[in-house]
């Protein structure tokens, strides 16, 4: 009965061991069978895609005003400006008080080129100063505030205009 026994636990093992070899050739050949799809399924997605080249978006930028750009080189010197718009002799020409929070500062006065006409004192005695032609001239034609703090008449609030966006 021994020897009976000995046969079978030996068709037994030769069995077991078979298997075995099947079961790790299985993962064996399986794991390469993932890797070839996986490979494949990344080659089929590249090979699917269509690679677009995108054509640079042109977009139409606004001429530069140099009056613009004049003021707001202004501004950013002097933060606390108040600009005015003056209208005099078929231009256009600009007021600046340099710092609206102090009243007895000069006045300069620049075309739309960014060009100084006149430096011309708020408050002066007679008999030492004689304001130009272009301070008295513009006096009276810089009436409207484009940047700082404004005042309407009869009303003795003021409220902040930046009517160029030039902060």
């Amino acid at each position: 009965m021994q020897n009976n026994n000995s046969k079978l636990n030996t068709i037994l093992l030769i069995t077991v061991i078979i298997l075995l070899a099947i079961g790790i050739w299985m993962l064996a050949v399986n794991d390469k069978v993932s890797e070839r799809i996986e490979s494949d399924i990344e080659t089929s997605v590249v090979k699917d895609v269509v690679v677009k080249e995108e054509e640079p978006e042109v977009t139409q930028s606004k001429p530069v005003d140099p009056t613009i750009v004049f003021l707001k080189g202004l501004v950013s010197t002097y933060p606390y400006a108040e600009i005015a718009e003056c209208h005099w002799a078929d231009g256009t020409q600009f007021m600046l008080k340099k710092d609206s929070r102090i009243a007895d500062l000069n006045v300069v006065y620049y075309n739309e080129q960014g060009a100084i006409m006149g430096d011309c004192l708020t408050s002066y005695e007679l008999a030492t100063y004689t304001p130009s032609g272009i301070c008295e001239a513009l006096v009276g034609a810089c009436n409207e505030v484009v940047y700082g703090q404004a005042y309407t008449q009869g009303n003795p609030n003021s409220y902040f205009v930046d009517k160029y966006n030039l902060k």
